[in-house]
Parts: structure tokens; C-alpha cells; sequence
């Protein structure tokens, strides 16, 4: 098996003049024409060796990522499913193919939770917009029979850090017709505003003792509130705000099912796409490799004003000692790796990570075509292009 390297194509173009019948001018030209044939052959000779040496580059890279599955992960040999992991390194992209079949960079995935990062820069755009008030209570957003006078201190922004004690997912999505493989499909967002307004925290919880509870019920209860505020569907406000200007033009919630890639349960079985009457804006993005590697790119370059303000760490957003949350990502400090930016999302069929490091511009995104994953395979990898934190 061969990994393969991204390189670049460089088109000539010859444009001609009409010139007048003088001889010296034709004898210029035909010296010209033979100069110029000449540089393009070494060119073209340039061309081909810079894309030599990236395949070759790629090749060992393959091999450096073979010895980490073997010997630094628990990913069992020989490979049951396939991966495929592109790589950013400063101004160079490479992707990689692991496992029986190949994954195209253009095959669609689902990303299940890593929806909540887009869905948090699509907030943040519109707030720095000036369209939604992220400091504005919840409640202010919703119709007056879904409003939560126990929630009533809680902002749109406390769902975007999930400081709210929800439950990973309401505890009544087994009694609306819930399929385990496909758990979204009757959950209606009536059933979520529903579920929100009866809602009481723990007794341990309350916004006095705020920390970052992960839970999917925040970024459903977002969607409901960006698309009531604008009175326009999150598909479409993806579109028009993010996925256009981003240049993710092959990141959608709307695909058929039978454009998306093969994917498998845990049970090696081959189950439908996941379908969403509500938490689209939670875990219901499809997108592929090229789109995010984009993506990240455009993140660690942060050419715009609301995608540095999605990176910065807020108030009351540590986890653990190391880790942090910004609303948007997960960030993981260190004082020998410095800070890493991460976030994962799994379906029942397809499951996505993505890390990168700002500071010596390096990323690392992984799509599986099974929701079993690869686990740290990613963070391993982004160790190893930075020469174990040195570079």
C-alpha cells in the first residue's frame, strides 16, 4: 500500500502577437521560440522532480505512520477498515491511505460532533455581525411557552461552553421512537424545547458552580435559536455566512445517502446514515478530507476576526488541569508541546478528528470509515511532525 503526496501542477500558457514580415524580427522569435522551448523542458524537468521528492516525502511518511499504528497504538493488524489521514506541514499537504480500500480526498463523511465547532463559528460570525446577542439569555430567544425560568440566568454563550448540567442527551429520546443506530430521526425540535423547559440541573449544578459539562442538547438548542433569530434554516446559514466564504464547498447537512462513504458499526455491520428531525446543528455535518484540511488551514492562518475570537480561551473554561474549552475547540496545554487545538466527532458509521499547532503551522485530520476510530492515532502523528514537540 502507497500514501500519496498533494503536489502542484504549474499550466503554461503561450500567448502570440501578430508581427510584421521583417526578417530581423522573425529571426528573434525563432531564438525566442527555441529559448523558451528549452526552459520550459527544464521546468517541466523541475516540476517533475518536486513532485518526485514530495511522493517520496509521502512514501516515508506512510512508513513512519505504519511504525506508530504498529507499535504505538492498540489498531490491530491487518487492517479491517479503512482510514485516510491528510497532513499539514507550514505550506505542504500530504494524504495518506490506510487500510483494504482507498478513501478519495473528495469522499463525504459524517462528522458527527465535530458539527459543533462550525456551528459555533456560524454563532460567532453572526454576533460579531452584530445579528445575535451571545450574552442574551436563552430565554430571550424562544417562543414564550419553551421558556425555562429555572435556566433564566444561562446565555446563548453558556451553551456554546456547555456549562449547563444536561445529560449528554435528553433522557427522553428512547420514548420517540428511538433507534439506537439512528437516534435523531423522530426527536422532533418541539421534543427538544419541550425537553428544555420542564428541565431542572442537579442539585450540585447551577451557574454559581459553572463548568464545562459536554453535552449534545447545547448545540440543538443553538440551531433552534440561530434559525428562530434569523428565520432561516441552519443548512442555509451555513451556506450563506461560512461554507462560501470558507470555501467548503462540498460541506453540507443536505446529501443523499448514497453519496456519503461506506462506513460500519461496531458490529461490522453497514448501518444507514444518521437522519436529523433536531440535532443537525449538533452532529450533522457530512464534509471530506479536502474541506477540512482547508479548513484547518484557514484556522491557523486566522485571516478573519471571528475565527481567532471562536480560539480564544474564555472565563470558567478549564476541564482538567491541561485542557480547555473555547466555545469552539478543545485546547491542550503543555509546556513542552505548547497548546494544541482538537476536537472529534463519531456517528454510527464514520468518525473524524482533527489537531493542529498554530505555532509551527502543523495539522493532522483523520476521517474512519468505521465509528470504532483510531483513537490517539492523530495526536501521535502531529507529535512526530513536530520532531516530539521540538520543532
Amino acid at each position: 500500500m502507497k500514501g500519496c503526496a498533494t503536489g502542484i501542477a504549474w499550466p503554461f500558457f503561450v500567448s502570440e502577437r501578430p508581427l510584421n514580415n521583417m526578417n530581423t524580427i522573425i529571426f528573434c522569435v525563432i531564438v525566442f521560440m527555441h529559448f523558451f522551448r528549452s526552459m520550459k523542458y527544464i521546468l517541466c524537468l523541475l516540476v517533475l522532480l518536486e513532485c518526485q521528492c514530495l511522493t517520496g516525502q509521502s512514501e516515508e511518511l506512510y512508513q513512519e505512520i505504519d511504525k506508530i499504528i504498529r507499535y504505538d497504538t492498540e489498531i490491530t493488524y491487518p487492517l479491517e477498515k479503512s482510514f485516510i489521514v491528510g497532513i499539514i506541514y507550514e505550506d505542504t499537504t500530504y494524504i495518506v491511505n490506510f487500510g483494504p480500500t482507498h478513501i478519495d480526498t473528495f469522499d463525504l463523511f459524517e462528522v458527527g460532533g465535530l458539527t459543533k465547532v462550525f456551528t459555533s463559528i456560524l454563532a460567532t460570525k453572526l454576533a460579531s455581525n452584530e445579528l445575535i446577542d451571545l450574552d442574551a439569555p436563552i430565554n430571550h430567544y424562544l417562543p414564550t411557552q419553551w421558556k425555562n425560568k429555572n435556566l433564566s440566568q444561562y446565555t446563548v454563550s453558556d451553551l456554546m461552553m456547555h456549562q449547563i448540567k444536561f445529560p449528554k442527551r435528553p433522557s427522553d429520546l428512547s420514548r420517540k421512537e428511538y433507534n439506537i443506530s439512528n437516534p435523531y430521526a423522530y426527536y422532533t425540535k418541539v421534543d427538544l424545547l419541550t425537553y428544555y423547559s420542564t428541565f431542572q440541573e442537579p442539585l450540585m449544578g447551577g451557574w454559581l458552580n459553572k463548568t464545562v459539562d459536554y453535552s449534545h442538547i447545547n448545540y440543538a438548542l443553538l440551531e433552534v435559536i440561530i434559525e428562530q433569530k434569523m428565520k432561516m434554516p441552519l443548512e442555509d446559514l451555513f451556506q450563506l455566512y461560512l461554507f462560501q466564504e470558507l470555501g467548503m464547498l462540498q460541506t453540507s447537512l443536505d446529501f443523499t445517502k448514497e453519496a456519503l462513504a461506506m462506513g460500519f458499526d461496531r458490529s461490522n455491520m453497514i448501518p444507514e446514515p444518521w437522519e436529523y428531525a433536531s440535532f443537525a446543528g449538533s452532529e450533522g455535518l457530512i464534509t471530506c478530507m479536502y474541506d477540512l484540511l482547508k479548513f484547518v488551514k484557514l484556522s491557523m492562518e486566522s485571516p478573519e476576526d471571528y475565527i481567532l475570537t471562536s480560539q480564544q480561551i474564555k472565563e470558567d473554561s478549564k476541564i482538567t488541569r491541561n485542557l480547555y474549552h473555547t466555545g469552539t475547540w478543545y485546547i491542550m496545554k503543555s509546556r513542552k508541546a505548547g497548546d494544541i487545538y482538537t476536537h472529534s466527532g463519531v456517528t454510527e458509521r464514520h468518525k473524524a478528528y482533527v489537531h493542529f499547532k498554530k505555532d509551527s503551522k502543523t495539522g493532522v485530520v483523520i476521517l474512519c470509515q468505521s465509528s470504532i476510530g483510531v483513537e490517539n492515532l492523530g495526536l501521535l502523528i502531529l507529535r512526530m511532525i513536530n520532531n516530539n514537540w521540538k520543532k
